[in-house]
């Protein structure tokens, strides 16, 4: 769950500033070792960071590609991107939503044998229910994931910040904290 909180805060940032990444997935995704927090606390600490930003744009910024082109990668697209439009901060919780279903599952929620067709799934079909595959998972937790993966963005979390306290009190939850 910290690297998703990581990511999270890094996409709250990024988001602030009227940034959208555009490609969050798990390739762009690098752990950093904190060397004074592993000194301090004798255990190994890491920092997960959000990488290529190169695809990224402006939020209320001049479209960088031409109307009905898609930007990403079909595995983690949001259903918006899929359709061709333009990417907004939903789309990257959608994406980060792919990257948690996927630590969790040990697999993608859809997949398919052209993009094409994993885009339809993106766009149109249910993501499974993660207890086939992770039946220990709490209930909370699964609740909390579907709303991120929701295929309208106005049902998503308003924030990536939302969504990673979302999830830090699933976890607390079903800890029974």
């Amino acid at each position: 769950m910290k690297v998703v909180r990581d990511i999270a805060a890094a996409l709250d940032y990024a988001h602030a500033h009227g940034i959208v990444h555009r490609d969050v997935k798990p390739a762009n995704i690098m752990l950093r070792h904190e060397e004074r927090l592993a000194q301090l606390t004798g255990n190994a600490e890491y920092t997960a960071v959000l990488t290529d930003f190169g695809v990224a744009r402006m939020l209320e910024g001049a479209q960088l590609t031409g109307t009905g082109a898609t930007i990403g990668t079909p595995d983690y697209m949001s259903p918006e991107q899929a359709r061709g439009q333009v990417a907004q901060a939903a789309s990257d919780i959608y994406a980060l939503g792919i990257v948690l279903f996927e630590m969790l599952a040990g697999e993608l929620p859809f997949t398919a044998d052209t993009p094409v067709a994993l885009l339809l799934q993106h766009m149109q079909a249910t993501p499974p229910p993660l207890t086939i595959k992770a039946p220990n998972l709490p209930p909370d937790l699964e609740l909390v994931l579907m709303q991120s993966l929701a295929k309208d963005p106005e049902n998503r979390y308003t924030t990536a910040g939302q969504f990673a306290a979302a999830l830090q009190r699933a976890a607390r939850i079903s800890n029974g904290q």
